[in-house]
């Protein structure tokens, strides 16, 4: 589509902001709801700056800085609000929740897995995600939604540096999924009642990616391996040449 640039005069030279007020609105539609008082004041100026008589609005712009202000808006603030609606839709095709990366549910565990096995839980749903429409993944979530923190697994295995933890999420994603796959995942940090998590956001793929030589997708809320007689027909048709 089209461009929009939106110029504030203020001292010194005038400052283009390209796209800015069409962010700013979706920050504020994102937080609160196209019926509230904001989102209707919102929807209004929209109609005022998208019109060719007042592209360059500065009173428009500088009221929708305004509303960003007083609803206190910030990257931050909308992720948290975006995972917490996550949580509450329970896991289905596009969100799963992981407890922990690559340490056992209840401390001391006997016979508990290995860390790597534990890992390749995570990885599986990452490729899941990736062979088919995308997803995201809450690492310190249990499965039935309570908010239990990664903080026991940073101080753990990472001397509590949650740096770290973040590097070896990206390694083995890159080392074990590929290049392709760590270009497409995303990960970003938020804490939801004091509690930190990670939240993993994946991008569908382009080409097949492969764990392990097993291909999984992403069905009913599971990871599930295809067998060699779905495989091909699932290919074709997600991955056209």
């Amino acid at each position: 589509g089209h461009s929009y640039i939106f110029t504030i005069k203020g001292v010194g030279k005038s400052q283009a902001l390209p796209e800015s007020g069409f962010r700013i609105s979706f920050n504020i539609l994102t937080a609160k709801s196209f019926d509230s008082k904001e989102g209707k004041e919102v929807l209004k100026l929209l109609g005022r700056i998208s019109s060719e008589a007042d592209m360059t609005s500065a009173p428009a712009l500088e009221k929708l800085l305004s509303l960003e202000s007083e609803l206190k808006l910030t990257p931050q603030s909308l992720l948290e609000k975006f995972v917490k609606e996550l949580i509450n839709s329970d896991e289905t095709d596009f969100v799963e929740f992981k407890e922990a990366l690559s340490i056992p549910r209840v401390p001391n565990e006997k016979n508990s897995s290995a860390p790597k096995s534990i890992e390749y839980q995570t990885l599986k749903c990452i490729a899941a995600f990736l062979n088919s429409e995308g997803g995201h993944l809450l690492l310190g979530v249990d499965d039935s939604g309570n908010i239990m923190g990664v903080e026991r697994e940073v101080n753990a295995n990472f001397q509590g540096s949650y740096d770290k933890f973040y590097r070896h999420i990206q390694t083995i994603i890159k080392d074990r999924l590929g290049s392709d796959a760590s270009r497409l995942t995303e990960i970003k940090p938020c804490s939801i009642n004091d509690k930190r998590i990670i939240v993993i956001n994946v991008t569908p793929a382009s080409r097949p990616i492969e764990l392990k030589s097993k291909f999984f997708i992403r069905k009913f809320a599971k990871c599930e391996a295809l067998s060699e007689e779905t495989l091909k027909d699932y290919i074709k048709e997600r991955f056209p040449i």
